[in-house]
């Protein structure tokens, strides 16, 4: 029903006396009465309002004649599919992630086997490194474990002594041959040096702290110093020698002058200057009667403005003569590593169903020598992680329940699934591989550590690494998972494919709907190293704040509430509380103007449209074509689909010229991209 003075248009799919058969431009098919004067035709252009439906195609005017159909055979226009897919854009450790499908259905990203950085993503969403020895505790919401202070070293040199690096190597070689002379050359065409008379004696202290660190996911840690490891440094002594004239096989003349001189050169960086000191000797009376470079002592390169007073002109500039003071270089041997706390409570869940105990590790994903005790149940050794299971709506509060966890287990063969109240499921690797990652069998090396230190956790997705790439896994939605066609010859997993699939997402799936294993299946394919670093309650889209609809006959923008609330329906995101908002049958015309609260530096939108079989699909976005890449295992298929639109653009108001309607376009939240 629509309120005194509100109509809405569309085109007329069936006559019948006194009535008609609209298919609306919102998608919806209603049948309205006609009002005085107005006898359409199939095709043509009407406006159904309050009072009933009004012929506004003047091209089509026409006389009443004899209804096409009767009432009893008016059709029921079938809506066009709708599909769907779990992927989404994403910024993981700073790179775009932009998902993609081929025209078979598989799931294309980022080929990228690193596996992932532990790391403690809190409230305000930035990620840092978890502490050594970590101890992730949800229930309290903060983790604890270990550091180290910066290294303090005391210098044992003597006070006019020379540092010289090379010493370093001398004293890096064996023991038994530290005290021996050292041979060295200094650049081509330059005679043997060595390092003579090599002495050593103690000197030099280094200190380290050890620091009790918390980090509660709200921010504001602290570090207490609960140890200090302290060690005696080694002070190397020596004199430089080179060969005589005629000679080059021993080191039979020492340097009896020294000086430092320095050389200063423009580099290839605009606005930078390097200064580079070496080491000249000489021996005037034993045959080496001219300066000659022996070492470098340093090179240094900086901005020209932090050299300050120190800069000089690209050129040589000599030093003074520094015989008789030492040459020294100072060495200490690694500070000792404190032991490793005792075995114990390692991480938590919110509620405490969920805990790991055993060894402290910074792998909190690594399971050797632990036990992960899930809801009453024990396993051990292999990796784990979790993942949001499908929010459920509580009968009694008509409040949905977002928090159901699903945790994953893999060792040796076999990987398991465990889910309160319900008793555990496991599949052998091979099929989990073959029919829920999608990769070859073998290819499965682990669940990696990202979401352990969430501040949500779980997090919407849990990772698996491959050989090569990491594979998001969220719970399985036979309407949105499942193709409708099998493949010729039908060689894949029977659940893969639905044949009775309804085209529109029912609200509750029949009982013939098929079923992954372990209720699973691949969300994504990616490079993840860390963390997407979201806030807190936060979801990774942002919905327009204002929506323009272009006016043809006027010839202007006209702002519409009705096609705002239409473009903001958000995807499933159970960590912000995001339901799942799909709906195909309001949807608004192609051209529109949105306007986004946060502007992107390299803006991306996520659409829903009406898109034909098949052909590529190009949309204008500010008046430039941007290929629309369509999402999910059915994307070839004629219907509504989810489609990225990688623009180029930055700001927050984006002009949208669509051949195709529209029904979702969130712009991707881009925390701190370092590359695309």
């Amino acid at each position: 029903e629509l309120p005194p003075g509100s109509c809405v248009e569309g085109i007329v799919v069936a006559a019948h006396p006194g009535a008609v058969t609209v298919r609306l431009d919102t998608g919806q098919a209603v049948r309205g009465q006609l009002t005085a004067g107005s006898y359409p035709r199939p095709g043509a252009r009407v406006r159904v309002c309050f009072d009933g439906v009004h012929h506004v195609d003047q091209r089509t005017l026409h006389q009443p004649r004899r209804p096409s159909f009767t009432p009893d055979d008016a059709p029921d226009v079938p809506p066009p599919p709708s599909w769907d897919s779990p992927q989404r854009p994403a910024t993981f450790s700073g790179r775009l992630h932009l998902p993609s499908s081929d025209a078979d259905g598989t799931f294309r990203g980022e080929a990228d086997p690193i596996p992932a950085s532990p790391s403690q993503l809190l409230d305000d969403g930035t990620r840092q490194p978890l502490p050594l020895y970590p101890v992730i505790d949800h229930q309290e919401r903060i983790v604890t474990g270990r550091a180290y202070s910066g290294t303090r070293q005391t210098s044992g040199l003597a006070p006019d002594a020379t540092f010289v690096p090379l010493l370093l190597v001398a004293a890096g070689r064996p023991p038994a041959e530290r005290l021996d002379d050292f041979q060295f050359t200094y650049a081509v065409g330059s005679r043997v040096g060595w390092l003579r008379d090599i002495e050593v004696r103690p000197g030099g202290l280094q200190e380290r702290d050890t620091l009790h660190v918390t980090s509660p996911w709200a921010g504001g840690g602290t570090e207490e110093v609960t140890g200090t490891e302290t060690n005696t440094g080694r002070v190397y002594r020596a004199r430089i020698g080179t060969t005589a004239f005629g000679v080059n096989d021993a080191p039979g003349v020492l340097m009896t002058e020294l000086r430092i001189w320095e050389e200063w050169q423009n580099t290839f960086e605009p606005g930078s200057r390097t200064r580079t000191r070496h080491l000249d000797g000489r021996n005037i009376e034993e045959g080496v009667p001219d300066w000659q470079r022996v070492l470098v002592l340093s090179s240094v390169t900086r901005p020209l403005a932090a050299w300050g007073g120190e800069l000089r002109d690209a050129g040589t500039a000599f030093g003074t003569i520094i015989t008789g003071r030492p040459l020294e270089a100072q060495v200490f041997d690694p500070l000792p590593a404190p032991s490793a706390p005792e075995p114990g409570l390692r991480w938590r869940s919110p509620d405490g169903a969920v805990t790991v105990t055993g060894p402290l590790t910074g792998d909190p994903a690594d399971l050797t020598g632990a036990t992960l005790t899930a809801w009453g149940t024990d396993l051990t050794e292999g990796s784990w992680t979790a993942l949001r299971d499908a929010p459920v709506l509580d009968d009694e509060t008509q409040t949905w329940i977002w928090d159901r966890v699903i945790v994953l287990h893999e060792a040796g063969g076999t990987v398991t699934a465990l889910r309160p109240g319900a008793d555990s499921e496991t599949v052998s690797r091979a099929r989990f591989e073959a029919e829920i990652l999608r990769v070859p069998v073998g290819s499965f090396q682990r669940f990696t550590s990202l979401g352990a230190a969430h501040h949500s956790w779980p997090p919407q997705w849990a990772m698996a690494l491959t050989d090569t790439d990491t594979r998001a896994l969220t719970v399985w939605d036979a309407w949105r998972d499942a193709r409708q066609r099998a493949p010729e010859p039908d060689a894949q997993p029977p659940h893969w494919y639905w044949p009775a699939r309804p085209r529109r997402r029912p609200e509750t799936l029949p009982p013939t709907a098929p079923r992954a294993p372990l209720g699973l299946t691949l969300a994504d394919v990616l490079s993840a190293r860390d963390e997407e670093s979201l806030p807190r309650g936060v979801g990774p889209l942002i919905l327009p704040t204002r929506v323009e609809l272009w006016r043809e006959a006027e010839q202007t923008w006209e702002v519409s509430e009705a096609a705002r609330a239409t473009l903001s329906r958000r995807i499933l995101y159970a960590p912000a509380g995001w339901p799942d908002e799909l709906d195909d049958r309001v949807r608004t015309p192609g051209r529109v103007r949105i306007t986004y609260p946060d502007s992107a530096l390299d803006a991306v939108l996520l659409i829903r449209a009406l898109l034909p079989a098949r052909r590529p699909v190009t949309i204008k976005v500010n008046g430039t074509a941007v290929p629309a890449t369509r999402l999910g295992h059915n994307a070839d298929a004629r219907g509504w689909h989810p489609a990225l639109l990688r623009t180029g653009l930055s700001g927050t108001v984006y002009e949208l010229d669509s051949p195709y309607v529209l029904s979702r376009a969130l712009l991707l939240r881009e925390p701190d991209i370092i590359e695309a």
